[in-house]
Protein backbone atom coordinates (compact mmCIF):
# COMPACT_ATOMS: atom_id res chain seq x y z
CA UNK A 1 0.00 0.00 0.00
CA UNK A 2 2.85 2.33 0.90
CA UNK A 3 4.54 1.66 -2.42
CA UNK A 4 1.34 2.41 -4.32
CA UNK A 5 0.95 5.74 -2.53
CA UNK A 6 4.55 6.67 -3.31
CA UNK A 7 4.01 5.77 -6.98
CA UNK A 8 0.85 7.90 -7.20
CA UNK A 9 2.65 10.81 -5.51
CA UNK A 10 5.54 10.51 -7.96
CA UNK A 11 3.22 10.49 -10.96
CA UNK A 12 1.39 13.54 -9.63
CA UNK A 13 4.63 15.50 -9.15
CA UNK A 14 5.87 14.48 -12.61
CA UNK A 15 2.56 15.47 -14.19
CA UNK A 16 2.60 18.86 -12.46
CA UNK A 17 6.18 19.37 -13.51
CA UNK A 18 5.34 18.62 -17.13
CA UNK A 19 2.32 20.93 -16.98
CA UNK A 20 4.45 23.74 -15.62
CA UNK A 21 7.10 23.09 -18.26
CA UNK A 22 4.49 23.16 -21.02
CA UNK A 23 2.99 26.31 -19.58
CA UNK A 24 6.41 27.95 -19.46
CA UNK A 25 7.12 27.07 -23.09
CA UNK A 26 3.72 28.42 -24.11
CA UNK A 27 4.38 31.66 -22.25
CA UNK A 28 7.78 32.00 -23.87
CA UNK A 29 6.71 31.70 -27.50
CA UNK A 30 3.29 31.69 -29.16
CA UNK A 31 4.36 31.31 -32.79
CA UNK A 32 6.00 28.58 -34.85
CA UNK A 33 9.79 28.87 -35.22
CA UNK A 34 10.47 25.31 -36.26
CA UNK A 35 13.33 25.13 -38.74
CA UNK A 36 15.02 28.29 -37.48
CA UNK A 37 18.62 27.95 -36.38
CA UNK A 38 19.64 29.30 -33.01
CA UNK A 39 22.02 32.13 -33.78
CA UNK A 40 23.53 34.63 -31.37
CA UNK A 41 24.37 37.13 -34.12
CA UNK A 42 23.00 40.61 -33.60
CA UNK A 43 20.57 41.22 -36.44
CA UNK A 44 19.99 44.68 -37.92
CA UNK A 45 17.28 44.61 -40.60
CA UNK A 46 16.36 47.68 -42.66
CA UNK A 47 13.41 47.50 -45.07
CA UNK A 48 13.36 50.10 -47.85
CA UNK A 49 9.96 50.52 -49.51
CA UNK A 50 9.55 51.72 -53.09
CA UNK A 51 6.18 53.46 -52.91
CA UNK A 52 6.17 54.60 -56.53
CA UNK A 53 3.24 54.01 -58.87
CA UNK A 54 4.34 50.38 -59.21
CA UNK A 55 2.01 49.62 -56.28
CA UNK A 56 -1.03 51.32 -57.82
CA UNK A 57 -3.58 48.52 -58.44
CA UNK A 58 -5.35 50.54 -61.14
CA UNK A 59 -2.47 51.73 -63.32
CA UNK A 60 -0.33 48.66 -62.63
CA UNK A 61 -2.78 45.78 -62.05
CA UNK A 62 -1.94 42.11 -61.66
CA UNK A 63 -4.61 39.44 -61.96
CA UNK A 64 -2.86 36.97 -59.65
CA UNK A 65 -2.18 39.38 -56.77
CA UNK A 66 -1.74 43.16 -56.57
CA UNK A 67 1.86 44.21 -56.13
CA UNK A 68 1.19 46.07 -52.89
CA UNK A 69 -0.30 42.87 -51.45
CA UNK A 70 2.82 40.99 -52.51
CA UNK A 71 4.94 43.54 -50.67
CA UNK A 72 2.88 43.00 -47.54
CA UNK A 73 3.49 39.26 -47.82
CA UNK A 74 7.25 39.70 -48.25
CA UNK A 75 7.44 41.97 -45.21
CA UNK A 76 5.45 39.45 -43.17
CA UNK A 77 8.12 36.84 -43.95
CA UNK A 78 10.83 39.28 -42.86
CA UNK A 79 9.12 40.20 -39.59
CA UNK A 80 8.43 36.55 -38.73
CA UNK A 81 12.07 35.69 -39.38
CA UNK A 82 13.21 38.52 -37.13
CA UNK A 83 10.77 37.47 -34.41
CA UNK A 84 12.01 33.88 -34.43
CA UNK A 85 15.62 35.07 -34.39
CA UNK A 86 15.25 36.99 -31.14
CA UNK A 87 12.98 34.32 -29.62
CA UNK A 88 15.75 31.76 -30.08
CA UNK A 89 18.46 33.90 -28.48
CA UNK A 90 19.43 33.96 -24.83
CA UNK A 91 17.95 37.13 -23.37
CA UNK A 92 21.32 38.46 -22.22
CA UNK A 93 22.59 38.31 -25.82
CA UNK A 94 19.69 40.10 -27.49
CA UNK A 95 20.72 43.29 -29.31
CA UNK A 96 18.65 43.33 -32.49
CA UNK A 97 16.79 45.89 -34.60
CA UNK A 98 14.25 46.05 -37.42
CA UNK A 99 12.83 49.11 -39.17
CA UNK A 100 10.92 50.29 -42.24
CA UNK A 101 11.59 53.51 -44.12
CA UNK A 102 11.20 55.37 -47.39
CA UNK A 103 13.71 57.37 -49.42
CA UNK A 104 12.90 60.17 -49.72
CA UNK A 105 10.59 60.61 -46.77
CA UNK A 106 7.00 60.28 -47.86
CA UNK A 107 5.08 63.44 -48.73
CA UNK A 108 2.21 61.91 -46.74
CA UNK A 109 2.97 62.74 -43.06
CA UNK A 110 0.77 59.90 -41.83
CA UNK A 111 3.02 57.34 -43.53
CA UNK A 112 6.12 58.74 -41.85
CA UNK A 113 4.34 58.55 -38.50
CA UNK A 114 3.29 54.94 -39.04
CA UNK A 115 6.81 53.94 -40.12
CA UNK A 116 8.20 55.06 -36.75
CA UNK A 117 6.02 52.41 -35.08
CA UNK A 118 7.92 49.79 -37.08
CA UNK A 119 11.32 50.85 -35.74
CA UNK A 120 11.73 48.13 -33.11
CA UNK A 121 14.82 47.77 -30.93
CA UNK A 122 15.42 44.81 -28.67
CA UNK A 123 18.07 44.41 -25.99
CA UNK A 124 18.59 42.41 -22.82
CA UNK A 125 16.74 45.01 -20.73
CA UNK A 126 13.53 45.42 -22.75
CA UNK A 127 13.02 42.03 -24.44
CA UNK A 128 9.99 40.82 -22.56
CA UNK A 129 8.02 37.80 -23.72
CA UNK A 130 5.07 40.05 -24.48
CA UNK A 131 7.16 42.38 -26.64
CA UNK A 132 8.75 39.54 -28.62
CA UNK A 133 5.35 37.92 -29.21
CA UNK A 134 3.96 41.21 -30.54
CA UNK A 135 6.44 41.76 -33.42
CA UNK A 136 4.42 40.14 -36.21
CA UNK A 137 1.18 41.69 -34.98
CA UNK A 138 2.71 45.17 -34.97
CA UNK A 139 4.12 44.67 -38.45
CA UNK A 140 0.98 43.17 -39.93
CA UNK A 141 -1.26 46.01 -38.76
CA UNK A 142 1.01 48.92 -39.63
CA UNK A 143 2.30 47.58 -42.96
CA UNK A 144 -1.31 47.07 -44.05
CA UNK A 145 -2.06 50.67 -43.04
CA UNK A 146 0.95 51.97 -45.00
CA UNK A 147 0.01 50.20 -48.23
CA UNK A 148 -3.70 50.90 -47.93
CA UNK A 149 -2.90 54.61 -47.78
CA UNK A 150 -0.05 54.65 -50.30
CA UNK A 151 -1.75 52.51 -52.97
CA UNK A 152 -4.72 54.89 -53.16
CA UNK A 153 -2.71 58.03 -53.90
CA UNK A 154 -3.16 59.92 -57.17
CA UNK A 155 0.46 61.07 -57.14
CA UNK A 156 3.56 59.19 -56.04
CA UNK A 157 6.87 60.77 -55.08
CA UNK A 158 8.78 57.63 -56.07
CA UNK A 159 11.82 56.11 -54.46
CA UNK A 160 15.42 57.29 -54.70
CA UNK A 161 17.25 54.01 -54.14
CA UNK A 162 20.45 55.25 -55.80
CA UNK A 163 20.43 58.35 -53.59
CA UNK A 164 19.97 56.20 -50.50
CA UNK A 165 23.09 54.20 -51.31
CA UNK A 166 24.97 57.42 -52.07
CA UNK A 167 24.04 59.45 -49.01
CA UNK A 168 22.53 57.34 -46.24
CA UNK A 169 23.31 53.64 -46.39
CA UNK A 170 26.38 53.92 -44.13
CA UNK A 171 24.18 55.35 -41.36
CA UNK A 172 22.13 52.14 -41.40
CA UNK A 173 25.11 49.85 -40.86
CA UNK A 174 25.91 48.89 -37.26
CA UNK A 175 29.15 47.45 -35.98
CA UNK A 176 29.02 43.94 -34.54
CA UNK A 177 25.76 43.22 -36.36
CA UNK A 178 24.58 41.21 -39.34
CA UNK A 179 23.32 44.15 -41.39
CA UNK A 180 20.60 43.21 -43.87
CA UNK A 181 18.92 45.65 -46.25
CA UNK A 182 15.64 44.45 -47.76
CA UNK A 183 14.64 46.45 -50.84
CA UNK A 184 11.14 46.12 -52.29
CA UNK A 185 11.12 47.51 -55.82
CA UNK A 186 10.32 46.71 -59.44
CA UNK A 187 14.02 47.04 -60.27
CA UNK A 188 14.05 50.31 -62.18
CA UNK A 189 15.99 53.25 -60.76
CA UNK A 190 14.76 56.79 -61.26
CA UNK A 191 14.71 60.06 -59.37
CA UNK A 192 14.71 63.53 -60.89
CA UNK A 193 17.55 64.62 -58.60
CA UNK A 194 19.82 62.02 -60.20
CA UNK A 195 19.12 63.08 -63.78
CA UNK A 196 22.34 63.44 -65.74
CA UNK A 197 24.50 61.59 -63.23
CA UNK A 198 26.65 59.19 -65.21
CA UNK A 199 30.15 58.00 -65.97
CA UNK A 200 30.68 56.50 -69.41
CA UNK A 201 27.77 54.13 -69.95
CA UNK A 202 26.90 53.86 -66.26
CA UNK A 203 23.90 55.86 -65.10
CA UNK A 204 22.34 56.72 -61.71
CA UNK A 205 18.90 56.48 -63.33
CA UNK A 206 18.26 53.23 -65.18
CA UNK A 207 14.79 52.66 -66.58
CA UNK A 208 13.13 50.58 -69.27
CA UNK A 209 13.81 53.43 -71.71
CA UNK A 210 17.51 53.33 -70.82
CA UNK A 211 17.62 49.65 -71.73
CA UNK A 212 15.74 50.40 -74.93
CA UNK A 213 18.15 53.19 -75.88
CA UNK A 214 21.09 50.79 -75.60
CA UNK A 215 19.29 48.43 -78.00
CA UNK A 216 19.61 45.48 -75.62
CA UNK A 217 16.66 43.72 -77.23
CA UNK A 218 18.18 40.75 -79.01
CA UNK A 219 19.97 37.53 -78.15
CA UNK A 220 23.36 39.29 -78.34
CA UNK A 221 22.45 41.76 -75.61
CA UNK A 222 25.03 40.37 -73.16
CA UNK A 223 27.90 40.91 -75.62
CA UNK A 224 26.78 44.50 -76.20
CA UNK A 225 26.30 44.99 -72.48
CA UNK A 226 29.85 43.81 -71.72
CA UNK A 227 31.58 45.54 -74.64
CA UNK A 228 30.11 48.96 -73.81
CA UNK A 229 30.51 48.46 -70.03
CA UNK A 230 26.86 49.32 -69.46
CA UNK A 231 25.64 49.52 -65.89
CA UNK A 232 24.36 51.44 -62.91
CA UNK A 233 26.71 54.13 -61.64
CA UNK A 234 28.31 53.00 -58.35
CA UNK A 235 26.94 55.12 -55.51
CA UNK A 236 29.27 53.95 -52.75
CA UNK A 237 32.14 51.59 -51.99
CA UNK A 238 33.46 49.18 -49.37
CA UNK A 239 30.00 47.96 -48.34
CA UNK A 240 31.21 44.49 -47.43
CA UNK A 241 29.43 44.64 -44.06
CA UNK A 242 26.04 44.95 -45.74
CA UNK A 243 23.89 42.10 -47.07
CA UNK A 244 21.09 42.95 -49.49
CA UNK A 245 18.04 41.14 -50.77
CA UNK A 246 16.03 42.81 -53.55
CA UNK A 247 12.49 41.56 -53.99
CA UNK A 248 9.88 42.42 -56.62
CA UNK A 249 11.66 42.79 -59.96
CA UNK A 250 8.98 43.24 -62.57
CA UNK A 251 9.27 44.28 -66.21
CA UNK A 252 7.43 47.41 -67.35
CA UNK A 253 4.21 46.27 -69.03
CA UNK A 254 4.99 48.59 -71.98
CA UNK A 255 8.28 46.84 -72.66
CA UNK A 256 8.38 44.33 -75.48
CA UNK A 257 11.92 43.23 -74.69
CA UNK A 258 11.99 39.49 -73.84
CA UNK A 259 15.44 39.91 -72.25
CA UNK A 260 14.64 42.83 -69.97
CA UNK A 261 14.30 40.85 -66.76
CA UNK A 262 17.68 39.17 -67.32
CA UNK A 263 19.23 42.56 -68.01
CA UNK A 264 17.77 44.05 -64.83
CA UNK A 265 19.14 41.21 -62.72
CA UNK A 266 22.61 41.62 -64.19
CA UNK A 267 22.49 45.39 -63.68
CA UNK A 268 21.78 44.94 -59.95
CA UNK A 269 24.34 42.17 -59.53
CA UNK A 270 27.12 44.24 -61.10
CA UNK A 271 26.07 47.33 -59.18
CA UNK A 272 26.33 45.53 -55.84
CA UNK A 273 29.70 44.04 -56.75
CA UNK A 274 30.98 47.48 -57.76
CA UNK A 275 30.03 48.76 -54.30
CA UNK A 276 31.73 45.90 -52.47
CA UNK A 277 28.56 43.99 -51.55
CA UNK A 278 29.25 40.26 -51.79
CA UNK A 279 26.25 38.67 -50.11
CA UNK A 280 23.08 39.52 -52.00
CA UNK A 281 19.97 38.00 -53.61
CA UNK A 282 17.75 39.40 -56.35
CA UNK A 283 14.22 38.04 -56.69
CA UNK A 284 11.33 38.71 -59.06
CA UNK A 285 7.80 39.66 -58.01
CA UNK A 286 6.73 36.11 -57.22
CA UNK A 287 3.83 35.21 -54.95
CA UNK A 288 4.76 35.71 -51.27
CA UNK A 289 4.11 32.04 -50.47
CA UNK A 290 6.72 31.05 -53.07
CA UNK A 291 9.35 33.37 -51.62
CA UNK A 292 8.66 32.86 -47.91
CA UNK A 293 11.29 30.15 -47.43
CA UNK A 294 13.84 31.98 -49.60
CA UNK A 295 13.50 35.19 -47.58
CA UNK A 296 13.74 33.41 -44.24
CA UNK A 297 16.79 31.40 -45.32
CA UNK A 298 18.57 34.56 -46.44
CA UNK A 299 17.94 36.25 -43.09
CA UNK A 300 18.65 33.19 -41.00
CA UNK A 301 21.85 31.86 -42.60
Amino acid sequence: MKNILLLLLSLTITSCGNDKKSQKVKETIDFDCSGFNKNDENLNISILLDLSDRINPITNPNNSMDFFKRDIGYITSVSESFQCHIANKKSRKINDNIKVFFEPESNIPELNTISTLLNLKFNKDNSTIKKINSVSQIYQKNINDIYNIASQQKEYNGSNIWGFFKNKVNDYIKEDHKNVLVILTDGYLYDKTNKGLKSGKKYANFTSNTIKNFKLNNSNWNATFTKKNIGILPANENLGNLEVIVIGLNVDKKSKNPYELEIMKLLWENWFKDMGITNFAIKTADLPSNLDETIKKFLNK
